[in-house]
């Protein structure tokens, strides 16, 4: 029934084509149970592209913020863990716990 669902409420991505500005043309097949779907979550009495354009590029800007944010997440921890690695090689740090007291 599950695979059913997701075959009925299809949206799928057939061609990307990159423009020389660095932008790029999706090409999507959207099925009628998800074109249907999406009309009643928008209030639609009929299909609007223009609707349709605009939540996919909030959608695909949201997706590209937050794709950015594991990145920088997985940067850091990486040069943290490299940190640590140095440490390690090192030997045992000398840390002073009376310093400030």
């Amino acid at each position: 029934m599950k695979n059913k669902m997701l075959e009925e409420f299809k949206l799928t991505v057939t061609n990307v084509v990159e423009n020389k500005d660095g932008s790029a043309v999706l090409i999507l097949n959207l099925s009628d149970e998800f074109k249907k779907s999406f009309m009643a979550s928008q209030n639609l009495k009929r299909w609007s592209s223009k609707r349709f354009k605009d939540f996919i590029i909030v959608g695909l800007k949201k997706s590209i913020h937050e794709l950015e944010k594991l990145k920088e997440i997985r940067k850091s921890l990486k040069e943290e863990s490299q940190d640590v690695g140095e440490i390690v090689k090192s030997g045992t740090p000398n840390i002073s716990l009376d310093e400030g007291i």
